[in-house]
């Protein structure tokens, strides 16, 4: 059955459909749909431009980026995005982690799942949801160790405010979202959905 995105989430009874798409400055759900196919210009509060795989386990850019190419260390020694270069970077699980110094680079070496993000760096209010969606690099939250992302700071305040409940329905959802089948407006789904839906079962 096809879902629109902003009643998937609303029925998860986070706010209302317009809420649950509104950052810092209004969001609407057209554009919403639009920075998933990198189609927007609109400076709304959401990650960088261009497609992620949502066929894959951890959330990759086209160029096989993890996390958009940010230094996923980073946000448990400095508590804030950075972004990694090029000359520190790791292929873990298929994607390529990049990171802002060497000595960050081998702490993920020496122990990456202490900082591989929580379902693989997928919207954490979306895998609640039941399908994977991008993230921001500013809309994330260190809980119990653990580093979760979500697609906007709007949409992050939002699942901060039931986040218990949230990362519960998230972890059972998780298992079955790994497949590379799992529902996803990214380009292992093919082309984005219609703005108004997304495929959902």
């Amino acid at each position: 059955m096809a879902l629109p995105v902003a009643y998937g989430l609303y029925m998860l009874g986070i706010g209302s459909v317009t809420e649950i798409v509104t950052g810092p400055e209004p969001y609407p759900a057209a554009t919403h749909q639009a920075a998933w196919s990198g189609d927007s210009d609109h400076p709304g509060p959401r990650g960088p431009l261009g497609h992620f795989s949502s066929d894959k386990p951890i959330l990759v850019d086209e160029e096989g980026l993890a996390i958009h190419g940010y230094d996923v260390v980073a946000y448990f020694t400095k508590g804030r995005p950075v972004e990694g270069i090029a000359d520190h970077e790791v292929v873990h699980a298929g994607a390529i982690f990049r990171f802002s110094s060497p000595e960050h680079l081998e702490r993920f070496k020496a122990e990456p799942e202490a900082y591989v993000p929580a379902y693989g760096g997928y919207c954490a209010l979306g895998v609640a949801g039941g399908y994977k969606d991008g993230m921001h690099p500013e809309a994330f939250e260190i809980v119990d160790g653990r580093l979760f992302f979500n697609l906007t700071p709007g949409i992050h305040r939002h699942w901060q405010s039931r986040m218990d409940e949230l990362i519960e329905r998230a972890d059972e959802n998780w298992p079955r979202l790994k497949d590379p089948d799992a529902p996803g407006p990214g380009l292992g789904s093919g082309a984005a959905p219609p703005a108004e839906a997304v495929e959902v079962t």
